[in-house]
């Protein structure tokens, strides 16, 4: 009997054994190419990792990293000429390796000489330099930059931009060794959605490198100093202070004058004209005649009834007669 039962397992293994064999054998041919496309379109984000430095050993890589540093800042100077030093700001700007990204200029007027605003943009490393050598050119009256570290911006970009060229040549080359349509549309699909993120990031990353390399500086040139912030240091700069924002309310008071006077002169012309119309109209109009009136109920005003009577005070009981006129009547 015991010699059955193990003989009975043994059949059951080796059943077991061959199933588990042949499914694995139907399996493996049938890989999905969707599964196949994914692994070769993320397979380099490991290397993405290990060089942004997100993986084990990144630390010292990030550490070697070079320093990336946007400047910015702004300046104003007060020189006689605005618009004659602008050439003077240019050819300083052209000699330090930068350029002028914009220029706004304002015509010189009666109250000032004109004013010039310009945006530079300057080499990081000797941003410093040309600054001082702007300054000058006249009175510095203010200026103060800025510096943003965007190191770690720079090396996510790059290491997405490799990730990403690598992701390409992968599909690349399973898009060559395709041979179903369906798997030539899935690698087609995921190659286009790689290549455009691709452009962005090198979009991103070169402007990134821009705003590094060159610093971005806005200078005003003008010919009057910038006001003080504070206010009137005793009596009488009090009284130039009140005098002259009393002028200028003045003037703004008779500005609006100025622009509403027109108007009131329009509608008063037309008022004159259409109210004598008016009153004319009404004068002409015939009296309106008065209606019947029907007797009350049927329509008309009832008839108002007489009040009622006040009511009257009792009668006060007449006074006893005298002994004498008892005596008279008991006699008749």
């Amino acid at each position: 009997m015991r010699i059955h039962q193990g003989l009975a397992g043994a059949v059951l293994l080796a059943l077991a054994l061959a199933g588990c064999s042949s499914a694995a054998s139907t399996t493996e041919p049938a890989a999905d190419m969707a599964s196949v496309v994914e692994s070769g379109a993320d397979g380099g984000m490991e290397y993405a990792l290990d060089e942004s430095g997100e993986g084990g050993g990144g630390v010292e890589r990030v550490a070697a990293t070079p320093q990336h540093v946007i400047v910015e800042g702004y300046m104003t100077v007060v020189v006689d000429e605005p618009t004659e030093t602008v050439s003077q700001v240019t050819d300083l700007v052209a000699k330090a390796g930068g350029y002028v990204e914009s220029r706004s200029e304002r015509a010189p007027t009666e109250d000032s000489k004109g004013r010039a605003t310009l945006v530079l943009r300057l080499p990081a490393d000797g941003v410093e330099g040309t600054l001082d050598a702007i300054a000058a050119l006249g009175e510095l009256a203010d200026r103060n930059t800025t510096a943003t570290d965007v190191t770690m911006q720079v090396t996510d970009l790059d290491a997405r931009i490799t990730a990403l060229e690598t992701s390409i040549d992968r599909l690349l080359e399973m898009l060559a060794a395709a041979q179903r349509t369906e798997d030539l549309i899935t690698i087609e699909r995921t190659l286009q959605e790689r290549q455009s993120d691709l452009e962005s990031f090198k979009a991103q990353r070169l402007a990134l490198g821009n705003r590094v390399a060159l610093a971005t500086i806005e200078l005003e040139l003008t010919t009057d100093p910038p006001p003080p912030t504070v206010g009137p240091g005793g009596f009488w700069p009090g009284v130039v202070s009140g005098w002259n924002s009393l002028v200028d309310t003045l003037r703004g008071a008779s500005v609006v004058v100025g622009v509403l006077l027109p108007w009131l002169v329009f509608f008063g012309v037309i008022a004159g004209v259409v109210i004598p119309l008016v009153r004319r109209a009404r004068r002409r109009r015939p009296p309106k005649a008065a209606r019947p009136v029907a007797p009350f109920p049927y329509g008309g005003q009832p008839v108002p009834q007489p009040a009622p009577a006040a009511p009257q005070p009792p009668a006060e009981p007449e006074p006893d007669a005298s002994p004498e006129a008892k005596q008279a009547q008991d006699g008749v």
